[in-house]
């Protein structure tokens, strides 16, 4: 879940976050060391949309994004709003002929001689647009609508939807005044309306505490655009995109200047424990280097310590999907270490009771703490986490 990949659009109803998240996957190979959560054949893990399937799942969880100042219920329906508001768009060519002949002008612009000037560079880095090619590459008017209606809102042709110009020695791309070559009208406008509205009343209703500056620039915007649709305007995209930023703005401007860092750590520990749980559970797949139980182990620690240190991310729930993981992983450590059998069905024992919930804390430790005669040590952590997962 890049869970924070800012884009300007709301990455709403799973575990949201619109601004740079440090989360990075890794591809580690997996090993089976418990109970399989595979993932369908032919299918990559996606760590988003397993955190919107266990956030649907767990109250406790919603919960705790409740407890940071954020709710995942005005997050999932303002993100439906927002892609309805977008999918309501029209895509209309005027004249092919104008049209046509706007785009052969990109052409030559792209195609004349190397220069080093700014504007220059902004329009070379376009040059391999998608959309562009898409438009470029079509044979007729249908192909072209076709390319343009795949998804007219986040998705602009650029040099006829943006141009390059300098600002302050800057280049930023901009839409162009008067644009008729092409429009992005509302296909039925009060239908456009009534989710507009839907999405002002729930921000109005809404309980967070935010900045209030951030909350009049976004009314402000919904104003804009519900103006924008009743007098007919034929471009649109513009007053949509700015109320889809303004929503990421004022979702993400808590009255407590904390609550977004802490938002980023608990979206950033779901998504990096998800992964890790499925490397965990997960067989590898054919032709897959097997994964240390070791690197796992590591990589548990550090979410673990860092999870620990975070107290305002602390739930019993959280620490138990944490601790089912590690409990794994520390019996595969020891499957092939005398006394191997034994041990290790104590270790997945215990295991397999904490993944159901119904497990008593001193009893779990008492068994672990057996182990230790042996020479065999679970991870320090493992006992936190056992404390940490009791009510």
């Amino acid at each position: 879940m890049n869970l924070f990949p800012l884009t300007a659009s709301f990455l709403l109803g799973v575990v949201l976050t619109l601004a740079a998240l440090a989360w990075r996957k890794r591809n580690l190979p997996s090993e089976s060391l418990e109970e399989a959560e595979p993932v369908p054949e032919g299918e990559p893990f996606d760590p988003v949309s397993a955190a919107q399937n266990l956030l649907t799942e767990e109250e406790e969880l919603r919960a705790l994004y409740e407890r940071l100042g954020f709710s995942l219920d005005l997050e999932r329906r303002a993100q439906a709003l927002m892609e309805e508001i977008k999918a309501s768009i029209l895509v209309e060519i005027p004249s092919f002929a104008a049209f046509k002949e706007s785009v052969d002008a990109i052409l030559p612009t792209l195609e004349a001689p190397r220069k080093d000037d700014a504007l220059a560079e902004a329009r070379r880095s376009r040059a391999c647009d998608p959309l562009l090619k898409a438009v470029l590459a079509a044979s007729d008017e249908g192909g072209v609508l076709e390319a343009l209606g795949r998804a007219p809102v986040d998705e602009v042709l650029p040099f006829v939807e943006e141009v390059p110009l300098l600002r302050g020695g800057a280049v930023v791309w901009r839409t162009p005044m008067g644009l008729d070559v092409l429009h992005k009208r509302a296909k039925d406008p009060e239908r456009l309306g009534r989710r507009l509205e839907e999405l002002v009343e729930r921000i109005r209703a809404s309980a967070l505490r935010r900045e209030p500056q951030a909350k009049t620039e976004l009314l402000k915007a919904a104003a804009a655009l519900h103006e924008a649709v009743a007098e007919g305007q034929t471009y649109l995209v513009t007053p949509i995109k700015t109320l889809e930023r303004k929503l990421a703005q004022w979702y993400l401007a808590p009255e407590d200047s904390a609550a977004r860092e802490r938002r980023r750590r608990l979206d950033e520990l779901l998504l990096e424990l998800l992964t890790v749980r499925q490397q965990a559970f997960s067989s590898p797949a054919a032709g897959a280097e097997e994964a240390s139980p070791e690197l796992l182990r590591d990589r548990l620690t550090a979410l673990v310590q860092g999870y620990v240190s975070s107290p305002a991310l602390h739930t019993p729930r959280l620490s138990q999907l944490l601790l089912e993981p590690f409990l794994a992983v520390e019996a595969s450590r020891v499957a092939h270490r005398p006394p191997s059998e034994a041990s290790n069905l104590l270790l997945r024992c215990v295991a397999k009771e904490v993944r159901s919930g119904r497990f008593d804390r001193d009893e779990s430790v008492r068994r672990l703490r057996s182990l230790e005669p042996a020479g065999l040590f679970v991870h320090s952590l493992v006992y936190r986490l056992l404390e940490m997962a009791t009510p």
